[in-house]
């Protein structure tokens, strides 16, 4: 009789004997992998920083500009795998909230809650991060102000001799324009010749009347987010736009997932699609005065998604009530 049980073991110490060879092929010694002092500098950041918000700015100053380089990804990991430490789990954190465009104080909070070994929030400490880390992301950017303006050509100055020849030139077409100009009277006139009781000047005029410029209506200022803010807090100055944007992608998901029609059945990619649309729109014209929500593109993408959002005046209130509260 055949031996099942015998040629189970034996196919089942094949499949293991593969497994090894798979694993050995796939093996590399991590006590052979050597770091250069170069790559340690660009993964460790400063010895001797203690506070838990000052190692998150050197983390985001290390890695933010470098979430897109697959090849350091790959160093920071073995370095992590080889001495046990939490570089490669920062690293992903802040390349996971970059690509889900995260607000800026949402990254920090990843950051800190990854490397974090006690609960030690304050809003102290909260506030002084993220002011810090604005100056910090500014000499990593550079002021945003600050644009790059392409520089214009210098033109070689005229050489002595060619001065001469651009003075005639210059008196040579005001001459052909003097001789031009008195000709044009003479043409108007004798086509108006049944008109000759009209002096030749008002002629002139009527030939020459410049047609109106059709413009569209002006544009109307509507008022910009900025503007609201100071409307709901009765001052005439604003303080609140970083502490608004900090708060304000919870506001915007909450108005999406609370709506009557298929906004609430958003899910996922899409749901984060329709976030950013809002706070998209919301960031770039938060001090724009013609701010015009209902014709925008970014309301068109939602629409699109199936999700019709009208306004965007409960966000801003609510958003501004949370954080003046």
């Amino acid at each position: 009789a055949p031996d099942f049980i015998g040629e189970s073991l034996r196919a089942e110490e094949k499949r293991r004997q593969e497994r090894q060879e798979t694993e050995h092929k796939n093996f590399f010694d991590l006590d052979r992998i050597e770091f250069d002092a170069a790559d340690v500098r660009r993964i460790e950041i400063p010895q001797g920083i203690e506070r838990d918000e000052d190692r998150v700015l050197a983390y985001c100053h290390k890695y933010w500009l470098r979430v897109d380089d697959p090849a350091f990804e790959r160093i920071v990991w073995l370095y992590a795998r080889k001495y046990d430490t939490k570089h490669y789990e920062v690293f992903k954190a802040i390349k996971f909230a970059r690509r889900r465009k995260y607000a800026d104080d949402e990254v920090l909070t990843l950051v800190a809650t990854t490397i974090a070994e006690r609960y030690s929030y304050t809003v102290q400490g909260d506030l002084y991060m993220q002011a810090a880390w604005r100056r910090i992301k500014a000499s990593l950017y550079g002021k945003a102000s600050a644009k790059i303006q392409p520089r214009q050509p210098e033109q070689a100055p005229p050489k002595a001799g060619m001065i001469k020849v651009a003075s005639k030139t210059h008196i040579s077409l005001s001459r052909q324009r003097a001789d031009i100009l008195p000709a044009a009277p003479e043409s108007v006139v004798s086509r108006t010749a049944p008109h000759a009781d009209k002096p030749a000047e008002q002629t002139l005029k009527q030939a020459y009347k410049p047609q109106p410029i059709k413009t569209g209506n002006p544009q109307k200022a509507g008022g910009s987010i900025s503007d609201r803010i100071k409307f709901l807090s009765g001052k005439a100055y604003d303080v609140y736009k970083e502490l608004f944007f900090a708060k304000l992608r919870p506001h915007i998901r909450d108005a999406l997932l609370t709506r009557k029609n298929s906004a609430a059945q958003l899910f996922g990619e899409e749901l984060n699609k329709a976030e950013n649309y809002v706070y998209d729109f919301m960031e770039r014209n938060y001090a724009n005065p013609y701010m015009d929500w209902p014709s925008s593109e970014q309301r068109k993408q939602l629409s699109r998604l199936g999700v019709e959002m009208e306004s965007i005046d409960p966000i801003i209130e609510l958003c501004y009530r949370k954080i003046s509260a």
